[in-house]
Formats: structure tokens, sequence, C-alpha cells
């Protein structure tokens, strides 16, 4: 894939690893990527900490490959939230957010706690909000955005498979979203900037559909170790980032 498509900058969405042995595999993968000399990113799946590995270890075990573009977050919020400014020239044409979804947690359901995967925090996104705001002015509107993360959020659940006018590309199993709304699109919507929200985790879907003008997007599984048939082809989501802020993208297969 990245031979093939000669990316500006690679992204991994989660669950790179889900082994006692993630360590070493992190410092592997940081090797095999340097090769390729193209800017590549990360954030934290649900399984990367499997087996009791701590994030820290993750991190410095990677921390020095080269053409890593990784920052430590605020391990409160979650160890992988940080932001990649795109430039042209001195101008900042595009913010991209990659933020920890985590792994699991309760939330309160019919005024009981109920077992749910992990979500984006209110914290992270006001976080998100504050950065575009600081780059937006009475007079301009400030650069586009995109939003990266493992878990895709309970908005995911808005389509059904059966209504295929209503999304692009696979959709063959639910969604496993958190079990409630957060405020998510209520904070991207404020600031209109977010154009994509692109998701890993459900390694049978790459299905992309657009809700309140944001394109919500799933990858393409890619790795050697996955659950699902021999038939599922492996391969990425590529998308384009025109000067205007605009997104185009579609599914690669291998």
């Amino acid at each position: 894939m990245v031979l093939e498509h000669k990316p500006d900058w690679i992204v991994f969405t989660g669950d790179q690893t889900m082994v006692k042995e993630s360590p070493k595999l992190y410092k592997d993968l940081g090797t095999y990527m340097g090769q390729f000399k193209s800017p590549w990113s990360f954030i934290f799946g649900n399984h990367d900490t499997d087996e009791g590995i701590a994030y820290e270890e993750l991190i410095e075990a990677v921390k020095d490959s080269n053409y890593l573009a990784f920052k430590t977050g605020n391990p409160q919020f979650g160890y992988s939230n940080y932001f990649i400014e795109v430039k042209d020239k001195k101008l900042t044409k595009g913010l991209f957010f990659l933020m920890d979804s985590h792994v699991d947690a309760f939330y309160m359901i019919d005024q009981k706690p109920t077992w749910g995967y992990g979500s984006l925090k209110e914290e992270q996104l006001l976080w998100m909000d504050s950065v575009i705001n600081q780059y937006q002015t009475p007079f301009e509107k400030g650069p586009s955005s995109l939003l990266f993360c493992h878990i895709p959020p309970y908005e995911f659940k808005t389509i059904s498979p059966e209504n295929k006018h209503e999304y692009i590309g696979t959709f063959n199993e639910s969604p496993c979203t958190p079990p409630v709304k957060n405020t998510m699109m209520d904070i991207l919507n404020r600031s209109k900037s977010c154009k994509g929200i692109f998701v890993g985790h459900d390694h049978y879907n790459d299905y992309a559909f657009k809700l309140d003008n944001i394109l919500l997007a799933y990858g393409r599984v890619s790795g050697h170790y996955d659950y699902g048939p021999k038939k599922n082809k492996k391969g990425c989501r590529v998308i384009e980032f025109n000067h205007d802020g605009e997104i185009n993208t579609f599914i690669s297969i291998a």
C-alpha cells in the first residue's frame, strides 16, 4: 500500500499489537516503517496494552523510530492525544487530531452501571475545540480538521446495513461502539472545522457516510493477525486532503 500510493503521511488507528511481546513488536514496527521515509503516526487501540503491558513501555520502545510523528498526550485523557499541523509554506491548511478512545468504561443506563467500549471523553473534545479556536479569527474560519480514533463513536450506529443508499463501502458487522451518545457532534459542529472522523476497531467494516456534513469512515483492516475469513482482503483507506481543506477518500485493496 505504501509503495503503491506513496503517501505524505501514514496513520495506524490502533490495535497494532495484542500480546505480551508488544514492546518488541512496537520497536520492530518502527524499524520497518522507517524504510519508507514517509512520516507516520499511530494511536492506541483497546488491545495494545493486553497482557498487562503499560503504555509507557510501548512509547519507549518506538520513540526513536525514524519518521515517527507521535506526541505523548496527557495520561489523564489518554496517552495518544495530539495533533499534526499541515502547512503550505507558512500557512496552516489543516489540523489532524489523533485521540485515544481508551479501552472500556461503565455507563449509567437506566440508572445501572453498564459495561461498554471506551469513548472520546468530553475533555478531549473540548481540547480539540480549543486548539481549533486558536487558528480562527473573526475574519477567517481557520483550517479544516480531521479526527482519528480507534473505537467508532456511537454515531456509527445511526445507519443500518439494509439502507445501502446511506453509505459507501462494506458493512458486514454491527458497529462495536460505546453504548450511549456523548457530546461529540455538538462540540465538532460548533467550529464547523471537522471534515472527517476515521476509525478502526471493527475488522469487517470499511463503510463511510456523512452526518452533519462530517464524513464518518472506517479504515480497512491491514494486520497479519485478525478475526475474519481469509477472503477478507487486507488494504487501507486513502485520504486526499486538498489545499481548500476538502477531502476525497477511497478504499484500496492489497
